[in-house]
């Protein structure tokens, strides 16, 4: 049975991607601090042990495989791409906790087997590739082999236009690993939604006039949307 820590867990979406997969595991520990998503996270996947803030974690658990979805907030087109260098103390530059966990871990010869990180398309643009290949650098130096690769969910029977970065990390000089091939895409939107819905999930009409404005607080929305 694979051991599973989930850091930056949010509502547990590499637990459920684990689970699609039939894959046997245990999620031995997760950090999240974020309230609502830890309410969700429980609803969807019963009480787990929660470290909570990543800053303030000594050590982790001994496990085979590490998630670590870090915060895409300063990497993403839609915010202010601040970026994640180190010591920078933005949300994204969290990535360089798991550096030092990792460490800790090979110190105690406790270092997972495996590595998975999702991000943003953003992470391996000209802007931030040099962080990124610092970071692939720093794996490397522990022994593991790096597998990533831009993927639409689209191309997996999601009826979204959205790419995300995977990394697959193995600690294994001889490993090998291939991305899944695209799927055709047979359900729409339409399958996925329901027709009754309740009105509090609907638009305010304060967030549609915010939505309709020229522009937003962040200036990317420049057109009315709605």
């Amino acid at each position: 049975m694979l051991k599973v820590i989930e850091l930056f867990a949010g509502v547990g979406a590499q637990r459920q991607g684990l689970k699609e997969a039939n894959i046997d595991h245990e999620v031995v520990a997760i950090s999240e601090i974020d309230k609502y998503a830890i309410k969700v996270y429980e609803k969807l996947h019963g009480n787990t042990p929660n470290l909570g803030d990543i800053t303030k974690i000594e050590r982790l658990p001994k496990a085979d495989l590490w998630t670590y979805s870090f915060p895409c907030t300063d990497i993403s087109l839609s915010g202010k791409m601040l970026g994640f260098d180190k010591g920078s103390n933005t949300q994204s530059s969290l990535l360089w906790e798991v550096q030092r966990l990792l460490e800790i871990a090979k110190i105690n010869n406790e270092l997972p087997k495996y590595l998975l990180m999702e991000n943003v398309k953003n992470i391996v643009s000209k802007r931030f590739k040099s962080n990124f290949k610092e970071w692939i650098s720093f794996l490397e130096e522990l022994g593991y082999k790096n597998f990533y690769q831009i993927l639409n969910s689209k191309d997996f029977n999601i009826p979204q236009n959205r790419q995300r970065v995977f990394m697959l990390s193995i600690r294994d000089d001889k490993a090998e690993y291939s991305f899944p091939s695209p799927i055709p895409l047979s359900l729409k939107l339409k399958d996925m939604l329901e027709d009754e819905v309740d009105k509090k999930y609907y638009l305010s009409e304060k967030m549609l006039q915010f939505l309709n404005d020229e522009t937003n607080r962040n200036g990317f929305i420049r057109k009315k949307t709605v």
